[in-house]
């Protein structure tokens, strides 16, 4: 009988054998070994612990390996990071879900989350993601942000929701042209609502300008942040399909002018849907080079649908706006402004179905 007891413990407790030819033989623990989780390091979840400092040590023992992150609400009081040099795997994270897996930052005047790849310049964190969680707060932090990106490549955000911080949702940092940019990334799926930044919003360089590019920005809910919806510098970027409604401040899509950075171009923003947004549903400040097409815009208030050039900012060349959908549904619409900085806009968009309180365009700009 013992023989029997001790052989079954062996095997359940100390041997994990693959089926197939050729398959070894290992520990369980080495085989268990092979998925992280949040919990191995004494994350509780259940939205009264401090949480940060067994997340944290999760993320600097996986070292770039995928972090499972199960269901519960973990409270985050520091903010959490992971920072890399030299070319470097990105940060992997997988929750349990929306509406399963909860961060509940407590984080002022930072990110819950900050990935940086920049420590040595012009190298970057590759391949990372984050997926399937909601990042959330039920305190009043001051400047409580969701996620802040420098320095990633390869990577993907995806089917997240972040809701009701005080800051950005989503922050991409370029301070130095090539040197800490980011690229090549995937920003989808995602529902950001309510806060009090912008939901996505790629910043002004402190140094030199913004080179971050080749960013597709897709199918995100980006609702009622207060700032604006999505602010972008950079280059060769697709904005596409994405339902951008009810955003305050600077309106729905600002593609910006920084006086620190050269003019954002060759810019993509097609098939998404604009409803209710302040002052401007897209507003192009600078820009080399855009195609803005078969967007749906409604309009319920007095504004501006498409603003190109705003008679102060950077050169503003060659943006076309093609067959847009124009909806008013109230107030006083102008549909395209065209800024004395503009050159070389093109408009052809179709006509309102009905032209009661619309301006169809004002043009101060040249060869339009």
């Amino acid at each position: 009988v013992w023989n029997a007891v001790s052989n079954f413990v062996t095997r359940v407790y100390n041997g994990f054998l693959q089926g197939g030819t050729g398959a070894t033989a290992r520990t369980v623990e080495n085989k268990l070994r092979e998925i992280i989780s949040i919990k191995d390091f004494g994350a509780v979840g259940d939205g009264v612990t401090d949480d940060s400092a067994a997340i944290q040590a999760a993320i600097d023992y996986a070292a770039g390996r995928e972090i499972l992150a199960p269901a519960g609400v973990y409270l985050v009081g520091t903010g959490l990071s992971y920072s890399t040099s030299g070319e470097s795997p990105g940060f992997k994270m997988k929750g349990g879900g929306i509406g399963k897996t909860f961060f509940d930052t407590r984080v002022a005047n930072g990110y819950l989350l900050t990935l940086d790849g920049t420590g040595t310049p012009s190298t970057y964190a590759i391949g990372g993601y984050l997926t399937g969680v909601s990042i959330i707060t039920n305190a009043s932090a001051v400047n409580s942000g969701g996620i802040l990106l420098k320095g990633q490549w390869l990577g993907t955000i995806t089917k997240n929701k972040i809701k009701g911080l005080s800051g950005d949702s989503i922050r991409i940092v370029n301070d130095d042209s090539d040197a800490d940019a980011s690229g090549f990334l995937t920003i989808s799926d995602n529902w950001l609502q309510g806060c009090g930044g912008w939901a996505i919003n790629m910043t002004d360089p402190a140094v030199s300008s913004n080179a971050s590019g080749h960013i597709r920005i897709t199918k995100n809910y980006v609702l009622g942040n207060a700032l604006g919806g999505i602010r972008f510098l950079g280059a060769k970027t697709e904005i596409v399909e994405n339902s951008i409604a009810y955003n305050t401040g600077a309106g729905g899509l600002v593609i910006a002018y920084s006086a620190s950075s050269g003019a954002p171009s060759l810019l993509s923003v097609l098939r998404n849907e604009f409803d209710g947004n302040t002052g401007y549903h897209i507003d192009v400040q600078s820009c080399l080079a855009a195609i803005i097409g078969y967007n749906k815009l409604v309009y319920s208030s007095n504004m501006t649908g498409i603003r190109v050039g705003d008679g102060v900012s950077g050169t503003v060349q060659n943006v076309h706006c093609l067959s847009n959908q124009h909806r008013r549904d109230s107030g006083t619409v102008m549909a395209h402004s065209i800024g004395s900085n503009a050159v070389g806009t093109h408009v052809l968009d179709p006509a309102f179905p009905s032209l009661t309180g619309v301006t169809t365009i004002t043009d101060a700009g040249s060869y339009t």
